[in-house]
């Protein structure tokens, strides 16, 4: 036993070095995939997100203990293994990492300066290694070591750059003209008023009466959270991109957020060629000098990173190999071979597909659908019913919320009909609701209540959306599922689906109903804003409360038990046990129903019986338009650092809805804090223009019952409130 631990401990001790720069070059292989899944407007499941995130982190640990381990053998056994010093530059290479994945997360860019010292550490040690055991005499592969430490060195010093110019002291601290917003010391006119004239005015006039001037659609400013550019340019903007159809305007959001995520990210805009080429063919100040030498030279350095590992593999190829180590020959045409077409790759399809990249993200016709992540709260009780045992043993050991936020549901491929209806919203809201400031105002303002106005039930249900958003969301998340699987009577009719009740009407959830799909986007619109509140509480709204969930969860529990553990139970049955038990009426059923009137579940079921008493149609008609509103408003109410920072392992949805809104003219959070609120000198005699009734949202004749409000008001000042 002794003999097989000291044969084990020599064997690692021959073998180590050698086993850990073959990891080194496995990882970078590791991380060129994980940098094209990114990329993806497909988000990686939680298992991927791990991988990827442990080949990030160890593709600098790896190289680093790599290079340890050079310095203490060549310590030890001065002038042995001399391969194993050309395996220093190489490790350099590594230590520089992928172009396609310089950050992790947006917090790894303000730490350039520990990169830093970590590549001028290493640099050191690196060189010094080589300086001090090279024994000399075979010259091709000191030339061989050389053009392998050139690239090195450079790809080193390259890493924490690109981590510092994407840090947000640096995208803050551009050198960019400053637009100015007061002009004069009495400031007259209210910049966001005449925004919305110079809009309308542009909306009105025919499209040869529109000046063609280009739009910056460059997003990376909003992501930092700084202000919008000048109203002229806004109006740009939302002339341009209101006149793109549904598909051309989702594959504008998905190149925004792609290029967006790239220069966060990634290195690639350290070298990006069609920078280079648009700064030679102008007149540049001296900012656009120093921008065009620094791309230059970043761009030097790729290709030297791209052809001179192949020189070196010549060289190593025409030097004394056969006297060293087969085994030591071997490892190093496998390292040598791998970096150099790891390299060779990279640039190979930066330089394809940069290019034309612009036009050919923006105008194909063909829809490349993200995927929304997805979470629901009768189907987390279902799950948990299904694997109870593990559940059992997550919660003893404290678990379970850990495990549940970083599994959610299924996803599903719908955004870009959810864009389109968002679209078609906000391009409504410019048509039909806003025509000076105030309408403006209360149009961002909404969460529901403009379409519960437009559909007479503001009177019924107005109170669900006047509390807290968080709660408005989880009440209108179960009252969506109640609607969905309640079954509604209605005229006879024959369904071709084994589970459909058979001769009445099919419910929503049926494939044969004619609103199935409706419903199915207005279950995925509120599954969605169920996964932010649980899993992205600080996305949703600032100051949600992620325990919500979990007490409607427990809630729910006490209200139903589900009975056999051994009997599968399905989503719709457990709801309609649910909708059985808070409604009150009949005696429980046989399989263990207990009926109880819970708080949100109870109120919940008053939002779905006020819904489920309308036309069906109306009915999903009233709940999309509230799910759209509510997104809207929790969208425009997330800092930019949020959507940046989500854009790490794929764009949220939300930060489509977000931008989006920007392209449309609406304000960010930003913009928002940084303006006075000027329509509100109206208010202090007398004339509050948000409870208007000229200039509140239009009303169908006819959609109000009889009594019915004219329209909401706005939440007050809270200090005004006070006093």
């Amino acid at each position: 036993m002794v003999m097989d631990v000291s044969g084990a401990v020599q064997w690692w001790e021959v073998w180590q070095l050698r086993i850990l720069v073959l990891a080194s070059v496995l990882n970078q292989g590791i991380l060129l995939v994980a940098s094209v899944v990114r990329k993806s407007p497909i988000r990686p499941s939680w298992f991927r997100q791990f991988l990827i995130w442990l080949a990030y982190l160890g593709s600098d640990a790896i190289a680093i203990y790599a290079l340890a381990t050079l310095f203490n053998r060549q310590k030890k056994h001065s002038g042995h293994g001399v391969l194993e010093v050309l395996w220093a530059p190489v490790l350099l290479i590594h230590l520089g990492g992928q172009d396609g994945i310089s950050a992790y997360n947006i917090e790894d860019n303000e730490l350039w300066t520990r990169h830093l010292l970590t590549s001028v550490s290493q640099v050191t040690v690196a060189v010094y290694v080589f300086c001090k055991s090279w024994p000399g005499g075979d010259k091709r592969l000191l030339q061989a070591a050389i053009l392998l430490f050139i690239p090195g060195i450079f790809k080193c010093f390259q890493k924490p750059w690109a981590l510092s110019r994407a840090s947000i002291n640096s995208l803050v601290s551009s050198n960019e003209p400053i637009l100015r917003s007061i002009d004069t010391p009495e400031l007259k006119i209210d910049p966001l008023e005449d925004f919305i004239e110079k809009t309308k005015a542009a909306s009105s006039a025919g499209p040869n009466d529109t000046p063609v001037t280009p739009a910056d659609f460059s997003p990376y400013k909003l992501f930092v959270d700084l202000p919008s550019p000048s109203p002229d340019d806004r109006i740009r903007m939302l002339v341009s991109f209101s006149a793109l159809d549904d598909i051309y305007a989702h594959n504008k959001l998905q190149f925004w957020l792609r290029q967006t995520f790239e220069l966060l990210y990634t290195k690639e805009k350290m070298y990006r060629l069609s920078s280079v080429l648009s700064l030679s063919g102008r007149d540049k100040s001296d900012n656009d000098k120093a921008l065009s030498f620094f791309l230059r030279i970043n761009l030097l350095v790729r290709l030297l990173a791209m052809y001179l590992p192949f020189a070196a593999i010549a060289l190593f190829h025409q030097s004394h190999r056969e006297a060293y180590s087969k085994e030591d020959v071997v490892v190093t045409f496998i390292l040598l071979s791998c970096t150099a077409v790891l390299e060779l790759y990279i640039l190979g399809v930066h330089m394809v597909t940069k290019l034309p990249e612009n036009r050919r993200s923006t105008q194909q016709a063909v829809v490349i659908e993200g995927l929304v992540s997805q979470y629901n709260l009768i189907g987390l009780l279902v799950r948990n019913k299904e694997h109870c045992k593990k559940m059992a043993i997550l919660g003893h050991i404290g678990c379970t919320d850990f495990l549940q936020q970083r599994c959610p549901m299924k996803s599903c491929r719908s955004s870009f009909k959810i864009t389109k209806a968002v679209l078609k919203y906000v391009k409504s809201g410019w048509h039909h609701h806003i025509c000076d400031v105030s309408t403006y105002r209360k149009f961002s303002d909404n969460r529901g209540q403009s379409t519960l106005e437009r559909q007479g039930c503001y009177q019924e249900l107005g109170w669900s959306l006047e509390g807290a958003f968080d709660e408005s969301v989880l009440l209108w998340h179960l009252a969506t599922d109640f609607c969905y699987y309640i079954d509604t009577g209605a005229s006879p009719t024959q369904c071709t689906q084994d589970s459909c009740p058979g001769v009445y009407a099919c419910p929503a959830w049926c494939r044969g109903s004619e609103h199935h799909e409706g419903a199915v986007q207005c279950r995925e619109i509120s599954n969605y804003m169920m996964y932010l509140l649980y899993v992205n509480p600080e996305m949703l709204m600032a100051g949600t409360r992620r325990n919500l969930f979990t007490a409607a969860y427990d809630e729910l529990k006490g209200i139903i038990t589900v009975g056999d553990n051994k009997s599968p139970v399905e989503e719709r049955d457990l709801t309609q046990r649910i909708i059985f038990a808070v409604d009150g009426g009949g005696s429980p059923p046989p399989d263990g129903t207990e009926r109880q009137q819970g708080g949100i579940t109870h109120l919940a079921w008053s939002i779905a019986k006020v819904l489920s008493g309308l036309p069906e149609e109306k009915m999903w008609n009233v709940i999309e338009g509230v799910w759209v509103e509510m997104m809207c408003f929790s969208a425009a109410r997330c800092r930019g650092y949020l959507h940046a920072k989500g854009l790490a392992m794929g764009a949220e949805y939300l930060s489509y809805v977000w931008l989006l809104q920007y392209y449309m003219g609406m304000e960010t959070l930003a913009a928002k804090l940084q303006k006075v609120d000027h329509h509100r000198k109206g208010v202090e005699h007398g004339d509050d223009p948000l409870t208007s009734h000229a200039t509140g949202p239009s009303v169908s004749s006819g959609a109000h019952a009889e009594g019915q409000s004219a329209g909401y008001r706005a939440s007050e000042d809270p200090m005004e409130e006070i006093l």
